[in-house]
């Protein structure tokens, strides 16, 4: 993304008075005394001036707006670099909250349900082999509102309880940066969890389980495990990480980045852990899911009565697929964009993706990014920003 395009040079030392804001308001006060004082050191070609940059302020301006209301697309085929200057590939884009067109419904994976084919939604169940617990994924769980993507785990008629799950249909993410901002589940008895999957013996996890509350509890965990003589989950790929808020209340950010040798896992963009044992180095598939088999050692047990809901606001990956042979394209632009433009809004994906549903539709703003990224800026929607700066005075 082009640099200083759109930047406001830094504000000049006012040299007529030693308070910058002085020097605007004395003129005005000084015309509409009655009497000259010594406390108006002014002069008539003093307020022409002052007046003539107030009027060029204003004209040089108004062109920073329209650039800000600009729909130009920004081409990021340089790629997208991170907060620790690393530079991926692609990115993948979705804003669940921006369904805002007030229906709801659930998102299935059937194709005469929903036309989005970039994801799968879990419909299965799962017992491990000497396990008397028994997970059920049910396609029904996964829920859209205008608000969040739902993840839910409720009774079903048969008394059983039932899970949610659902992951990317793209199973070639490779080394990256993988953000989702999630509200947690308020009740115990369940596992809320956002991870990369190849198979059982390449994973990475972080996993939020309802049973702890004080303080409550976050795993960063590596697949495959290093246990411990007492078989226990060792340190060096399972760490169990108390969180300084409670994550049930509000909205949190939950990322990994993932490189050759190491994992580092980030709460709210703060680095919480490092592991840098079994890393993976196997490509696979983006998942969330939100599950209970009743096991009291693990998930806890589930109230019966009550839907548990884990909502997910949105997911940003930035990151390189067994696609990638060679380094971005850098045909359009020289310079990568910055992730962080991204994730706070001011570039925004240039398409989104629209899928229906029988009882209505669904707008669902995530946007899986080909290689060239086409964004645009982000239109201010209150108005012209005011800057609280004084502009120098032109020939003091």
């Amino acid at each position: 993304m082009p640099r200083g395009k759109f930047l406001i040079p830094p504000p000049t030392r006012l040299k007529s008075h030693s308070d910058p804001y002085l020097s605007l308001v004395i003129p005005f006060v000084c015309i509409f005394s009655s009497k000259q004082t010594n406390t108006c050191p002014i002069n008539t070609m003093y307020f022409f001036k002052l007046i003539s940059t107030l009027l060029i302020g204003t004209v040089t301006l108004a062109p920073l707006v329209n650039t800000q209301l600009s729909s130009s697309p920004v081409t990021c085929d340089c790629g997208f670099r991170d907060e620790n200057s690393n530079i991926w590939s692609n990115v993948w884009y979705s804003n669940y909250q921006q369904a805002n067109d007030g229906h709801e419904g659930s998102m299935k994976s059937d194709p005469t349900r929903a036309t989005d084919k970039n994801y799968m939604v879990m419909d299965y169940s799962v017992q491990r082999p000497g396990s008397d617990y028994k997970r059920i994924f049910s396609k029904n769980n996964v829920n859209m509102t205008p608000q969040s993507a739902q993840l839910i785990v409720r009774s079903n008629d048969a008394g059983e309880m039932t899970s949610a799950s659902f992951g990317t249909q793209r199973n070639d993410f490779l080394y990256g940066t993988f953000r989702s901002t999630i509200k947690m589940p308020s009740a115990p008895g369940t596992v809320a969890a956002f991870y990369h999957y190849y198979n059982d013996t390449s994973e990475i996890d972080m996993e939020t389980l309802g049973r702890y509350t004080d303080p409550r509890l976050t795993y960063f965990a590596i697949q495959p495990q290093i246990r411990n003589e007492d078989g226990s989950a060792s340190n060096l790929t399972h760490v169990k990480y108390p969180l300084e808020y409670d994550p049930t209340t509000d909205f949190h950010e939950y990322r990994f980045d993932w490189s050759p040798g190491s994992v580092g896992f980030y709460l709210d963009g703060q680095l919480a852990s490092t592991i840098d044992t079994n890393i993976p180095s196997s490509p696979g598939r983006i998942m969330l899911n939100h599950w209970t088999d009743g096991n009291p050692n693990f998930s806890g047990v589930a109230p019966s009565d009550q839907d548990v809901v884990m909502e997910i606001a949105n997911l940003t990956f930035f990151f390189n697929s067994t696609k990638d042979t060679s380094g971005p394209p850098c045909q359009v632009n020289q310079n990568p964009c910055d992730v962080q433009d991204i994730t706070s809004g001011k570039l925004l994906p240039e398409k989104t993706a629209v899928w229906t549903h029988s009882r209505g539709a669904l707008y669902d703003y995530r946007h899986a990014c080909h290689a060239r990224g086409y964004f645009k800026l982000r239109s201010h929607q209150n108005g012209i920003p005011i800057i609280l700066m004084p502009l120098p005075i032109l020939g003091t």
